[in-house]
């Protein structure tokens, strides 16, 4: 839980970037958390705006941090397999980020908040124009 906290404090990749190349926006309703991810390829920059709970926020910054630096294929990959593992328990991960989001797990409530960035990466990623 520390490790999420550290995200949540500290956020690096927190601003939209003028120029990109795709973005996404989603929203939980039930809480009010949101979302809105603008992306850049070759290699992937992801940059962010979010509002919501700590684990909603810091969830958003680990999805960006992991995702940065990657191919637009590994990002997919990556983003694929978490959405999975937060959702329907499948795989596992020995990255302390993704092990400290995995956590919540045994909360149901509490996925929807870890798994929208991760969801409005996919969406960013697979609706992109290059």
């Amino acid at each position: 839980m520390n490790l999420l906290m550290s995200y949540f404090k500290n956020p690096r990749h927190r601003g939209l970037m003028e120029q990109f190349s795709s973005e996404a926006t989603r929203c939980n309703r039930t809480c009010g958390d949101r979302c809105h991810m603008r992306l850049v390829f070759s290699p992937l920059s992801v940059s962010y705006e979010a509002e919501g709970c700590s684990l909603h926020l810091a969830s958003t910054e680990i999805a960006a941090e992991m995702c940065s630096g990657l191919e637009r294929n590994e990002a997919r990959q990556l983003v694929s397999k978490v959405i999975l593992n937060l959702e329907q328990n499948v795989g596992v991960f020995d990255d302390p980020r993704l092990l400290a989001l995995c956590e919540i797990k045994s909360h149901p409530v509490r996925r929807k908040c870890a798994t929208l960035a991760w969801q409005t990466l996919f969406e960013a990623l697979d609706s992109a124009c290059e």
